[in-house]
């Protein structure tokens, strides 16, 4: 299976990485408005709403900005560790749907398998992810 992966932002303006696996898509973040992620997106011609879930590495705002919105625009899953959601704080109806991810083990989402692992950084429960 053929993977992609674009950066569609990277600093502290904003983090969002379009993964693909043949025709599955994630977000990996999403720390731009729903604005700039839909222009980034089709830029590299990518419709919005084709996406198939956002992986959540953790809660800070440059990684989560733009989440609420375009999971309830686009009604896209949200994958993160239980720790990275309640450090969201945010009622669980902002979001289309939560995925808990449990660190170690395997989920599949669609064809792929996602892993999380812990990665040292100051927030709540630090993700991130193998995808094969």
């Amino acid at each position: 299976m053929a993977c992609r992966l674009i950066p569609l932002g990277s600093g502290s303006g904003g983090n969002a990485t379009l993964v693909e696996f043949g025709s599955t898509r994630f977000l990996v973040d999403a720390g731009l408005s729903t604005r700039d992620m839909e222009n980034r997106l089709r830029s590299v011609g990518i419709e919005p709403e084709s996406i198939d879930t956002i992986l959540l590495t953790h809660e800070h705002y440059d990684h989560s900005r733009g989440l609420e919105r375009f999971t309830k625009k686009y009604q896209k899953p949200v994958a993160a560790t239980g720790g990275t959601l309640l450090a969201l704080n945010m009622p669980e109806h902002h979001i289309h749907r939560s995925v808990v991810l449990t660190m170690g083990q395997e989920h599949r989402i669609g064809p792929v398998s996602v892993t999380p692992f812990p990665v040292p950084h100051d927030a709540a429960e630090p993700t991130g992810f193998v995808l094969e």
